[in-house]
Formats: structure tokens, C-alpha cells, sequence
């Protein structure tokens, strides 16, 4: 199944339209949307997250726009949503490590894989979007709401 990451926002998340992720795929569930504790000011969403997929949740705070602890840099565990549409990467690092997982699994060549790996990295910080069946990487400029 791919998805398409859509950047967090609580009134589409409320839509059900939309499943909860993190930027690296983590399964992730919101608990509570309005926490005030002194130690995670501006962070008002908790929510439980698997990071190894193994069944441990760990708490991680959240602030209204699905930043992790409300930092103001990327991480692997902001709030993402899905829809089923497409899989998504945001640069290539994330993109690159599941196409040598595809590889292992599918058997592509390295030949294949040096070409996947040279457009993606032409497309390093854009999300870019890679179909497994026909080996297209695009950029994602038609991501919308």
C-alpha cells in the first residue's frame, strides 16, 4: 500500500478523512490534544508512539502544528497524515533506505538502484514520490488538501 504525507493539521486530522503518521512512517496515536505542563509549554497534543514497531509506545509531545517537542528543524518523528493515494519521502535519505529494503526484497538491480539513487538526490529536499512498479520518481508538487 503507498501513501501520500500530507503536513499535520488538527481540523483534517479531526476529518477522519486522514490516518496519523510520523515522517519516517512511525505508527503513532494522539491521547490528549490540550496538555498543560510547565515543562512542555507550547505543546499541547500527546501522543504515543512505536518507533521500533515492535508494540512499545513512548509519549512525545507535539505542538499545534505536529512539531515534535515544538522544535523548529525537521525530525523523523513529526506528525505527518496519510491517505492511501501515495508513499511519499521527503528528500532522499528516507526514499533511498526504502529502496534498498525494495532491492533486498524484490531483487532490483544495482544498476536500477544507482539511477533511483542519482534522481533522487537531484531532488534532496523535495518530496518526491517513487512507484515500485513502473521505477518513476517525480517531484510531489501536486500535494494538496
Amino acid at each position: 500500500m503507498r501513501h501520500k504525507l500530507i503536513p499535520f493539521d488538527i481540523e483534517k486530522y479531526h476529518s477522519s478523512k486522514y490516518k496519523l503518521t510520523t515522517r519516517a512512517g512511525y505508527k503513532v496515536r494522539i491521547i490528549c490534544e490540550d496538555c498543560h505542563d510547565d515543562n512542555y509549554k507550547g505543546c499541547p497534543i500527546v501522543a504515543l508512539c512505536d518507533y521500533y514497531s515492535n508494540g512499545n509506545e513512548h509519549v512525545c509531545h507535539y505542538d499545534a502544528n505536529g512539531r515534535y517537542y515544538g522544535r523548529d528543524y525537521d525530525e523523523n518523528e513529526d506528525l505527518f497524515l496519510i491517505t492511501d493515494d501515495e508513499m511519499v519521502y521527503n528528500g532522499w535519505e528516507d526514499a533511498i533506505q526504502k529502496l534498498l529494503l525494495a532491492q533486498y526484497k524484490n531483487g532490483i538491480s544495482n544498476k536500477e538502484l544507482k539511477r533511483i539513487s542519482d534522481e533522487l538526490l537531484n531532488l534532496a529536499t523535495n518530496y518526491v514520490t517513487y512507484d515500485y512498479n513502473s521505477g518513476d520518481i517525480k517531484p510531489c508538487n501536486d500535494i494538496d488538501d
